[in-house]
């Protein structure tokens, strides 16, 4: 079982928030970089090394669920301006909002690791994506818009393959499925390592 969430860089927000009064902007950046520091301590980067085990999986587990676990990921992009574009994505996985049942097996753990790995691939083919526009792009207005819409195209992507994989290997059930899965993520992510 899968959810995602969309991230955006809070500095956008506070671009858009158009009240003249610096007492509001600083409410407000307090606020979220408030929210940011209790969020930033159950989201897990992406490491190439580590591996996902249970003890990772800190959300309420849901007793009624068919399903035996839960995978939370996010991919979050910072976009900032000054004479150029910077950019930043990162490939999250939300401890306080996955979960997964004690007599779980090991199989459906591995399961639900490759939705991370579906995650840090989509994250990857952001950052080659963002490449690929600073190159042929030399407006920073420009080049911020299209990569907003590559990221929200791409993780729109992202979340169609994360249910397709769940479908396909039925929750990791069909044990074939799953590791022709396995396989095809593995290459994937191996094939964009320049992306990192």
């Amino acid at each position: 079982m899968y959810f995602h969430t969309l991230v955006f860089n809070f500095m956008n927000i506070i671009t858009a928030f158009k009240r003249n009064n610096i007492v509001h902007k600083l409410n407000l950046c307090l606020l979220i970089l408030i929210s940011l520091a209790a969020t930033n301590a159950s989201l897990l980067l992406w490491k190439d090394n580590y591996v996902l085990t249970k003890n990772d999986f800190k959300g309420k587990i849901e007793k009624n669920s068919k399903f035996q676990a839960n995978t939370s990921t996010s991919i979050k992009i910072r976009i900032s301006i000054d004479d150029t574009v910077k950019t930043t994505v990162m490939a999250y996985f939300d401890k306080q909002k996955s979960w997964i049942k004690p007599e779980t097996p090991d199989k459906v753990l591995e399961h639900e690791r490759l939705h991370f790995a579906i995650t840090e691939i989509y994250a990857r083919e952001i950052r080659s994506k963002i490449n690929e526009i600073k190159v042929n792009n030399n407006e920073p207005k420009t080049q911020k818009i299209q990569i907003t819409y590559a990221y929200q195209n791409l993780v729109k992507k992202m979340a169609e393959e994360q249910a397709l994989y769940d479908l396909e290997t039925q929750h990791s059930i069909n044990e074939v499925k799953q590791l022709r899965w396995k396989n095809k993520i593995n290459k994937r992510l191996f094939s964009l390592i320049n992306s990192k």
